[in-house]
């Protein structure tokens, strides 16, 4: 085995080595044999497939899909005498002077196994403010959760290794934390826990740096954190990598910041659900970001608070900077194409599929008026009750591995529509992005929904269809801008269009501004124009008139480029 650094591991010492597949299980334990600087042998071989490679895409992304392996021996060895039953509590108490101590912990090259209970976890700190530190240490075999702090300040977690854990890998609630060069692998579910497990959850004030982590498989959620503030010029999260989890980078409504939330610096790659996905007041800035392999690379839901007026969208959402892929040169199609064991448990949450079977870049954003709570409903429903204005930007984004793989057996989609989406999706606007290699049939899927005896058009009676994509430089679909991209409809079309590629239709440029593609059932008693820019900002009277004709089992659409 091949590793990026020399070492000065022992023969003898224990390792573990993540999975780089969907399954979490597929990390391994081993003996090391013999070491030979960049080289080791182990006892015993393999079971799993573990990738060594590094994703190139041109010559501004190098995305390392490259199997973890972390020493699990130490100099110190503590291990509970019985297991599930040992832990290390770090807090305050005063005594019969009623003087006030607070705790700290400083350790160092330690190994800590069998500790932690269904209760606990192996290292709690409570209500502790004094410097603390746990560096280049292992925890592993726990029958509990890792390194848990609540209502604590000043700690440092760094360059540890913690595997096989029951509960959350690194919980941190207070302020100033430094969280940096952590392994966590391998992190279970507790049977008796309805919230879902997080390789890395972290709450704090402010003052929290979270860079060079990996979380090489979490049976739910890889990282749980609040973002950072988009006013804030500090970079707090950088070079962090999930993969191997059902969702990689996971915010939830209670997380974020006022008005604005910036996420940024992670790689997600092989999360048999999400990448990245989010659910957020406020306008979203998403930057530097690597979304590879993912089952769907970004979901983005937004709630729009407390608005008086839909006069103007008040919250948007930006990708840029970033670089989404489909399937890298690296994907085996037997190995990698798996149902992980904790996908069978949770069918209820299972994302939205593509009817082509492959994976998805982007599935359409959703802005919502009323933000339902998991787990009354299904994370992808969560946004499901009310759509409000918004727009999603894609600014100097590549797309990357889009294609027909696995024998054909799976076509990729660069953006999908959200079928459970309520009502008109918000415009998806995008320039500067960067197309490699994509055929036009990889680019879009609109989802048509199917007739009944009541909506005879299957346009009639969803929202799903009521989408569009504005490529204002043309550098997305390759024609000359700028150019509108929409479903395609079983209605009329009464101005001129042209087929962009399945179930889709594109707005010429050379019908901006005095032209429409206007789709209309001829049972609608009325026939509404709306230039995009107005559809863009949600004017009042188009929002309500849009709602009765849906009332109506009516709908119509005018999109102008």
């Amino acid at each position: 085995m091949t590793l990026n650094d020399t070492i000065d591991w022992q023969p003898g010492d224990k390792i573990v080595v993540g999975s780089t597949s969907f399954e979490a299980h597929q990390a391994e334990v081993f003996h090391l044999r013999d070491v030979y600087g960049y080289l080791i042998r182990i006892w015993g071989k393999l079971n799993y497939r573990h990738t060594g490679t590094t994703y190139n895409i041109e010559d501004a992304w190098r995305i390392p899909l490259a199997a973890e392996v972390g020493l699990l021996s130490r100099n110190v060895h503590i291990e509970a005498d019985i297991p599930c039953t040992g832990r290390i509590l770090v807090g305050q108490y005063k005594n019969d002077q009623n003087k006030e101590h607070i705790g700290t912990l400083e350790i160092s090259n330690v190994e800590i196994s069998n500790f932690g209970s269904s209760l606990h976890s192996a290292i709690t700190f409570r209500n502790t403010s004094h410097h603390s530190s746990i560096v280049s240490s292992s925890i592993h075999q726990n029958c509990g959760g890792g390194i848990h702090a609540s209502n604590s300040s000043n700690i440092l977690l760094h360059s540890n290794v913690i595997v096989n854990l029951t509960g959350h890998g690194i919980h941190v609630i207070g302020d100033n934390f430094t969280v940096t060069n952590n392994l966590l692998v391998l992190i279970k579910q507790p049977d008796t826990q309805s919230e879902w497990v997080k390789g890395i959850k972290m709450h704090y004030l402010s003052q929290a740096s979270l860079s060079m982590n990996a979380v090489a498989g979490s049976e739910r959620i890889a990282y749980h954190v609040q973002g950072e503030s988009c006013y804030s010029d500090e970079i707090s999260f950088s070079a962090n990598v999930a993969h191997s989890s059902l969702h990689g980078l996971h915010i939830y409504w209670d997380d974020g910041f006022k008005n604005c939330t910036k996420i940024t610096g992670f790689t997600c790659y092989k999360n048999y659900d999400y990448g990245l996905v989010f659910f957020l007041e406020g306008s979203v800035r998403i930057e530097n970001v690597a979304l590879v392999d993912n089952g769907i690379g970004l979901f983005p839901v937004v709630s729009q608070g407390s608005v008086e007026s839909y006069k103007y969208p008040k919250h948007d959402v930006t990708l840029q900077k970033s670089v989404i892929s489909a399937s890298s040169p690296s994907f085996d199609c037997i190995r990698d194409r798996i149902k992980p064991f904790s996908a069978l448990v949770t069918m209820r949450d299972r994302a939205p599929f593509s009817p082509f079977g492959g994976r998805i870049g982007i599935l359409w954003p959703t802005f919502t008026e009323r933000p339902r709570r998991w787990p009354n409903y299904a994370w992808h429903m969560l946004g499901s009750d009310g759509a409000v204005p918004g727009i999603m930007k894609l600014q100097d984004v590549t797309f990357s591995g889009f294609k027909r793989s696995c024998y054909s057996n799976d076509v990729d989609t660069c953006i999908m529509s959200n079928p459970e989406s309520p009502a008109i999706m918000t415009p998806v606007t995008g320039k500067r992005i960067k197309v490699l290699h994509i055929s036009q049939e990889n680019k879009f899927y609109f989802h048509q929904m199917p007739r009944t005896p009541e909506c005879p058009a299957s346009m009639e009676c969803s929202g799903t269809q009521m989408a569009l994509f504005k490529d204002l430089d043309g550098t997305f679909t390759g024609l000359s801008p700028p150019i509108s991209v929409f479903p395609k409809s079983e209605l009329g079309i009464l101005q001129p269009c042209f087929n962009f590629g399945q179930n889709q239709w594109a707005l010429p440029p050379d019908v901006e501004k005095s032209a429409f593609c206007l789709l209309a059932p001829p049972t609608c008693r009325r026939v509404l124009r709306i230039p995009l820019v107005e559809f863009v900002r949600g004017v009042v009277p188009v929002c309500q008139q849009l709602v009765a004709c849906f009332l109506d089992k009516c709908t119509y659409g005018a999109f102008m480029s």
